[in-house]
């Protein structure tokens, strides 16, 4: 009897002892929105944490889009945790992308209750800035769930590129995500050489002019910023890039900034020897799809080809903070189609990454994806029946 009494006694805590061994260590995000009447904007946050004890530290990275160009800042984070309400306080500005100076003075202090949800995790409350001589402070909300693979992670791929990701420690269920092998899409590859890393000479405004004259020649115009997917799902053939075919050798463009790996002028030409990696499925309704790409985090040169079906719509496109829009017409009769993002080369910090921002009608969704010399990132659309 008394067996049966502990018994059920631990059955009716279990829920309590777990939610106080749960750890705020790990990444979380969400978005953030302030309680102003007249302007409300609600904007894209992250963080990524590290728990010892009652301390908490790590980085928090906001980010939102003003006239089509895409703004972040990241900061240093830290904090106390006081059972399930964690307080997080600015401790310093890393980076940030927006123009002018940020004033060093305002301060973001962000309070959280963790709670469970539908076996995921959330932390939910309030946070306020302090006033100072030139501003007022301001409140809002947060509403946060736990990132269970960092690879869908914008503030992950961030700090890998600023080399201070180490610093985060991650539950073990999402170092588990990070080890597994990514959904593959079969793709038919050939015999060609891997492009070949060759040196760039120093460039002039003359030898600019005249490789982009080049450039322009070899590349295939596109007709309009309007494009409409095939019914099938061929892939694509890279083109052949005539003075590699005369030497056998990969020939660099002059306008290769330096410090950055080269690859091949012929957008996409290595499309079949590389392993296009399934970054997610998007379901749309619309009968056309409005594109936008800018660059993830640091804009550190990473340029991309995109396809669509196995034909190239976006060619050798640097990211930028600003975006690069594509409209893709998608007929009745054509229910799924195959987005690839292939990367030109790696930028100043492999890999490539970037934001894909897709609006269908009124619904909006953004996915992160990273490519390098040997994966693709796909993307498989499918109309909701």
């Amino acid at each position: 009897m008394k067996l049966k009494t502990i018994y059920l006694i631990l059955l009716c805590l279990s829920p309590l002892l777990f939610h106080a061994q749960k750890g705020l260590s790990g990444i979380w995000s969400g978005k953030v929105s302030n309680d102003s009447t007249t302007v409300r904007r609600d904007q894209s946050f992250e963080i990524a944490l590290t728990q010892y004890r009652e301390k908490v530290y790590g980085y928090s990275r906001t980010t939102f889009i003003v006239n089509d160009t895409l703004y972040y800042v990241l900061k240093r984070v830290k904090g106390t945790v006081d059972g399930d309400v964690c307080e997080i306080r600015d401790d310093e500005i890393i980076s940030y992308s927006f123009p002018g100076k940020i004033d060093k003075g305002i301060k973001v202090t962000t309070t959280f209750r963790m709670n469970k949800q539908d076996s995921s995790w959330h932390l939910d409350g309030k946070w306020s800035t302090n006033k100072t001589k030139r501003f007022y402070a301001i409140t809002g909300s947060v509403a946060l769930r736990e990132e269970t693979d960092p690879l869908n992670s914008r503030i992950f791929a961030h700090l890998q590129e600023l080399d201070v990701a180490k610093e985060i420690e991650l539950p073990q269920t999402q170092l588990v995500t990070t080890a597994k092998q990514p959904a593959v899409v079969p793709a038919k590859t050939n015999s060609q050489p891997p492009a070949e890393n060759i040196p760039t000479e120093k460039v002039t405004p003359a030898k600019k002019e005249v490789a982009r004259k080049k450039q322009a020649a070899n590349i295939p115009a596109l007709k309009d910023s309007v494009v409409t997917a095939k019914k099938e799902m061929p892939r694509a053939t890279p083109n052949a890039n005539p003075e590699t075919a005369k030497t056998g050798t990969p020939v660099p463009s002059k306008t290769t900034p330096a410090g950055i790996t080269f690859t091949p002028s012929v957008p996409a030409a290595n499309v079949n020897d590389r392993i296009n990696i399934m970054s997610t499925e998007i379901i749309f309704t619309s009968d056309s799809l409005e594109l936008a790409l800018y660059d993830n985090g640091e804009v550190d040169g990473d340029t991309v080809s995109v396809l669509l079906n196995g034909e190239i719509i976006i060619a050798r496109e640097m990211l930028k903070a600003s975006a690069m829009r594509k409209t893709i017409k998608t007929p009745a009769g054509n229910d799924e189609f195959m987005l690839v993002l292939y990367a030109e080369n790696l930028g100043r910090y492999p890999p490539n990454t970037g934001l894909l921002v897709v609006k269908d009608g009124d619904t909006t969704k953004q996915i992160r994806f990273s490519a390098d010399l040997k994966q693709n990132a796909a993307i498989i659309f499918r109309r909701k029946k």
